[in-house]
C-alpha cells in the first residue's frame, strides 16, 4: 500500500454544499476529491447554477450577476481576464482586495492546494504543457507520484510549437531549472522543452513507461498574427494517434487543474476515464486565479452544452 492511499484513512471530511473534500490530518495542503463527484462540483451545482463558494467570489470581487451561467461567464470575461499580449506573471494584485481573504474563498473551490490522484495506476499519463517553471514542477510531481508506488504505462506529452519566452524560459533560466547532464540540444519551443526536461529524469523511471510525444501547431489569424495551440488542440492531435481507450491521469497544478480538467473532459471520449492533478499554486497574484476562474466557467458552459 503506498502512502497516499493509507492518508484515505486519515481524512477528516468536511461537507461543502452538495460536494465532500477530504483534508488529510497529515497533509493539509492536500485535498483528494470524492469518488464519483468532479473538480468542477466545487465552482457549479448539477443544474449548472453557482455554488456558494463561488457565489462568495463574486459577491468579494462586485460581480453584479442574475445567478445563471451565462450571465457569469459573460461578466467574468469583462472583468477578469487578463488583456491581450498580456503573459499570466505580468498580472498585478488587484486593489481593495484582501488576498488572504481571497485565498480562504478560492481555496474552496480548490485552486490552492494540491489535487491528489485517487488511484494506483493508469493507462496513460498526460503531461500539459507550459511555462518552463510549471512544466519542471509538473514533472516534479509526476516522479513524486512514481517514487511513492502509482504506475503508469504511457506518459504522453501534450505540447506545441510556441516559441519560449525569453523573459521566463531564457537558455539561463532552463539551464538552472534543469541542467544540461548530457550535452543536449536546448529547446526553442515548448514541446522541444517538454522533451528536454522530460529527458533529464532518473533512467529507472523513463525504462518503466512509454513516452509518446505530441505536438499541436499554431494558427494564424488574419491579421498575420499567430494563435497559439490551446490543451483543446493537443487533445485532438492526441486522438488522431487513436490511443486504445484506458485510464488517464493528467497531471497539472493549481490554480489551472480545475479549468484544464473541464478542457480534457470536453474533447476525451467518454470511454476514456480521466482524474486531473496536480502541485498546490505557489506565490501568483489573486488576478491570475480570477483570470483562471473566468476561463474554467467559460469551458464549462461550453462542455455543458
Amino acid at each position: 500500500m503506498n502512502k497516499r492511499t493509507m492518508l484515505k484513512f486519515l481524512f477528516v471530511f468536511v461537507i461543502l454544499n452538495n460536494y465532500q473534500i477530504s483534508y488529510s490530518s497529515e497533509c493539509p495542503n492536500v485535498i483528494a476529491v470524492k469518488k464519483n463527484k468532479y473538480l468542477y462540483d466545487f465552482i457549479l451545482n448539477q443544474d449548472g447554477t453557482p455554488t456558494q463558494a463561488l457565489l462568495d467570489i463574486l459577491e468579494a470581487t462586485k460581480v453584479e450577476h442574475n445567478g445563471t451561467l451565462s450571465n457569469i461567464v459573460k461578466l467574468t470575461q469583462e472583468k477578469w481576464i487578463r488583456k491581450p499580449s498580456t503573459e499570466r506573471w505580468q498580472m498585478e494584485e488587484i486593489d481593495g482586495l484582501d488576498k488572504n481573504a481571497m485565498l480562504e474563498k478560492l481555496n474552496k473551490i480548490n485552486s490552492v492546494k494540491e489535487v491528489a490522484p485517487q488511484e494506483e495506476h493508469y493507462d496513460y499519463v498526460l503531461l500539459l504543457g507550459a511555462a518552463a517553471p510549471r512544466v519542471k514542477s509538473r514533472l516534479d510531481y509526476l516522479l513524486e507520484l512514481w517514487n511513492e508506488g502509482i504506475s503508469f504505462d504511457k506518459v504522453v506529452l501534450l505540447g506545441s510549437d510556441r516559441v519560449l519566452d525569453s523573459k521566463i524560459e531564457s537558455e539561463e533560466i532552463i539551464l538552472e531549472l534543469c541542467p544540461n547532464t548530457n550535452n543536449r540540444k536546448l529547446p526553442k519551443n515548448e514541446i522541444e522543452l517538454l522533451n528536454y526536461m522530460y529527458s533529464n529524469l532518473p533512467e529507472d523511471f523513463k525504462k518503466s513507461v512509454q513516452l509518446e510525444l505530441v505536438e499541436s501547431k499554431g494558427t494564424k489569424n488574419a491579421d498575420g498574427t499567430v494563435k497559439r495551440a490551446t490543451t483543446g488542440d493537443t487533445i485532438i492531435d492526441w486522438l488522431k494517434n487513436s490511443p486504445v481507450e484506458g485510464s488517464c491521469l493528467a497531471i497539472s497544478n493549481a490554480p489551472f487543474t480545475g479549468y484544464q480538467d473541464s478542457v480534457l473532459r470536453t474533447f476525451l471520449p467518454k470511454e476514456f476515464s480521466l482524474e486531473t492533478a496536480g502541485h498546490k499554486a505557489g506565490e501568483i497574484t489573486v488576478a491570475v486565479y480570477l483570470d483562471n476562474l473566468a476561463r474554467w466557467l467559460y469551458q464549462e458552459q461550453i462542455r455543458r452544452k
